[in-house]
């Protein structure tokens, strides 16, 4: 394949990358446990002032409503009627029925709890069932029943793929009387009822029956006011490290549907948008926890039933998604949050990796390619059209080097991250070829995610070297060098990385004046693409940026004007919006990016900020939606990837005044600063390691610790420095 890519047989070779696509086999998916049914008793005929809120400061969602009813004349409670038909000595009244909600990760149960504003009112049914899954459930005791799980259609001649899991419910009440029947649980007259549920799987060797019942015994023996505490205090202590105020909402009192539609509308709604930061953190908080199992996946653990039908199911893809859903774990003051992630590539991609590595294509170290799933598929995909894209594990993989540089934590980078890089180095160093015309070492066969290009007016997908390839495999040398230089070992091993880096392909600008997208100037057959890869250098990464490298940062907004302008416009897809978000935050495009912000919400927006991009079948939801838009505004409020903090790199006009705290930046500093007519008043830092302190100013500043002025010295136009202390904190007044 190579010998005919570098001879110009494109067609020949793209033809013979065939025998390289990976198997579907037993591949599946992530499957939703199944439904938890409420049938109320007093219909919703009467149903008036319905109401849904989600806290996300207490992780609580809620339902309140009232229902007409009457009573006799003896104040006995008679349930539903309609307005207008009680005879006499009946009194009509109104019951005020509330739901609260939460998933408690301090006690590993789903708790519900059931009110109402009148003693003996509350009648309902319950019952569980596995929607269009093979899900068996039976009664336990009173209150109380239970449902397996049953894979199915998973177990192959190459190794078994799939689990079992276990269910327990339990409903208690309080008044009334409770009965179990057949698989249902039936309360009648009660003044209030609490469901507990709990599911676990065999996955990792769990034993779920045991699991649940231990789960369920130990919530139900604690009053609902401790259970709610327990998971407030546990969800408050991630979430309330960073807050965002960037100015009021025009319509502060209206449902959530009604201010996207006032956005959508052409209004500015600055709360939104900081709603819409605070919600991606939530959703990470809540899929991705260090004793998670595994890390959160496309649509994090809100599987609606549609998602995991969909082509790329609810899986791993590590050609963006994956990455997008924890770029805000180190942003944001939630690194916790990254570990399941960070331990699964460890230990269940990187094992796998090695055995494709050597299988495939008979080489040392480890690889992985476009997408994977909790038991690591690390081959090619199904479909030589996007499945050759073997710096996927790369990519990835360097999520471990952003813990480090966010936290400094060496035994980190020692025992786990520079491992995995190291071995992954391996790979490419042994998997680059030398063009024999430029001696440049080139990668491939590969492709550039998930675009083709024009070659004699047909559309091609597999190449050499594209410039994503050029792009992750320069930066995992570099992190490998840095680290190795941090750590003193492999010397040697560090200068043959070095060697190979010096003879990657350059950045090249192609006539269009865009940042090529492969190694020749091709055409893309859709120049309209969502996928972006060949702008990784703006970010995530730091090779392009205004300041150092002017000419190529100018070709990255070419070719960002270039996907826009495209004909019929660009793909909008959530995520490729938040790309095309964060490389503008990145370049310092301050009104762009506010721009793709308001596109976002009136293009991928409906009725909610749960959403999900336009281009997938029947709208499934995806999680990197949520968190790719806050890692957008994270990034246009701070920045610290070239080795300073910038402050309000990419504020928009729109946000003249407001306050954020918690962020972080590399090297160990939490940050808090206002801002004030788009200028900040003074900036709060708090040292974590002790590292010295380079942040970029616009105007002369004093630096003060402890009510003493801090030395300081201006290192460049510009810039100032100062040492720091590890915890100790240090204000910035201007």
């Amino acid at each position: 394949m190579r010998r005919l890519l570098l001879a110009g047989e494109i067609a020949a070779a793209n033809h013979l990358s065939q025998q390289l696509e990976g198997r579907k086999l037993n591949y599946g998916t992530n499957l939703p446990f199944g439904n938890l049914r409420l049938f109320m008793a007093h219909g919703d005929e009467t149903l008036a002032n319905y109401r849904r809120t989600l806290d996300l400061d207490t992780a609580i969602a809620s339902v309140a409503y009232d229902v007409s009813g009457a009573v006799d004349a003896q104040g006995v409670y008679l349930g539903r009627a309609a307005v207008g038909t009680y005879d006499d000595g009946y009194t009509p009244i109104s019951v005020a029925y509330r739901r609260e909600i939460f998933a408690s990760h301090a006690d590993n149960v789903l708790v519900m709890r059931i009110t109402c504003s009148r003693a003996g009112a509350l009648g309902l049914r319950v019952l569980l069932d596995g929607d269009e899954q093979p899900f068996a459930t039976s009664s336990v005791e009173a209150g109380v029943i239970e449902m397996e799980v049953l894979a199915r259609e998973h177990f192959h001649s190459d190794g078994a793929c799939g689990v079992n899991g276990h269910a327990r419910l339990a409903v208690l009440a309080e008044g009334g009387r409770v009965q179990t029947v057949g698989a249902q649980i039936i309360v009648e007259g009660s003044d209030a009822v609490t469901l507990l549920l709990t599911f676990e799987s065999t996955f990792g060797g769990a034993d779920p029956v045991s699991a649940c019942r231990a789960r369920i015994a130990a919530a139900a023996a604690l009053p609902y006011a401790e259970l709610k505490a327990r998971h407030v205090a546990d969800h408050q202590a991630l979430f309330r490290r960073a807050t965002l105020d960037l100015g009021p909402s025009p319509h502060p009192d209206a449902p959530l549907d009604r201010r996207l539609a006032a956005v959508q509308a052409g209004e500015d709604d600055p709360a939104l948008a900081a709603l819409l930061f605070q919600f991606g953190r939530y959703l990470l908080i809540g899929s991705s926890r260090p004793d998670s199992p595994l890390p959160a996946h496309l649509t994090g653990v809100w599987n609606d039933n549609v998602a995991c039908r969909i082509g790329w199911t609810c899986d791993y893809h590590l050609d963006i998604n994956t990455q997008m859903n924890y770029w805000i774990a180190e942003l944001t003051g939630i690194p916790e949050c990254h570990l399941p992630l960070l331990r699964w590539i460890e230990e269940t991609l990187v094992p796998s990796g090695r055995q494709t590595a050597r299988t495939l294509y008979d080489l040392p170290g480890w690889v992985a390619h476009i997408f994977s799933n909790p038991w690591g598929f690390s081959a090619p995909g199904w479909s030589i059209w996007w499945g050759m894209h073997p710096t996927g594990g790369a990519w990835v993989a360097t999520h471990l080097w952003d813990h480090y540089a966010f936290t400094g934590d060496k035994h980190f980078l020692a025992e786990h991250a520079y491992p995995v890089l190291k071995e992954a180095a391996e790979f490419f160093l042994a998997y680059l070829v030398e063009d024999p015309a430029t001696g440049w070492l080139l990668s491939g066969p590969s492709n550039s995610p998930e675009n083709q290009f024009l070659f004699q007016g047909e559309p091609y997908a597999v190449c050499l070297a594209p410039t994503a390839d050029r792009i992750l495999i320069h930066e995992l040398f570099a992190e490998c060098i840095e680290a190795s230089k941090i750590l003193g070992v492999d010397q040697g091993l560090r200068e043959r990385i070095e060697a190979a880096q010096a003879k990657l392909p350059p950045y090249k600008i192609g006539r269009h004046g865009q940042i090529q997208e492969w190694l020749d100037d091709y055409d893309e057959a859709l120049p309209q693409h969502r996928h972006t890869t060949q702008l990784l250098g703006v970010f995530p990464y730091a090779q392009i940026t205004p300041e150092a490298t002017p000419a190529l940062a100018e070709a990255a907004r070419a070719s960002i004007a270039r996907r826009e302008n495209a004909p019929g416009g660009y793909e909008e897809g959530s995520w490729g919006r938040n790309l095309i978000m964060l490389y503008h935050a990145r370049l310092g495009d301050r009104e762009a990016v506010y721009a793709s912000l308001n596109t976002l919400f009136r293009v991928e927006g409906d009725r909610s900020l749960m959403m999900g991009p336009k281009i997938s079948p029947r709208h499934a939801y995806e999680m990197d939606y949520n968190t790719g838009a806050t890692a957008a505004i994270a990034e246009m409020l701070l920045q610290s990837h070239q080795g300073y903090l910038h402050l309000l790199p990419a504020l928009p006009a729109a946000w003249p005044d407001g306050s954020v705290t918690g962020l972080r930046a590399r090297g160990g500093f939490e940050v808090d600063f206002a801002w004030e007519g788009r200028r900040f008043a003074e900036v709060v830092i708090r040292s974590q390691l002790g590292n010295r302190c380079r942040l970029r100013v616009g105007a002369p500043v004093t630096i003060v610790c402890d009510d003493q002025p801090a030395p300081a010295f201006e290192c460049a136009p510009g810039m100032v420095e100062f040492a720091t202390e590890a915890g100790r904190t240090y204000r910035v007044r201007s």
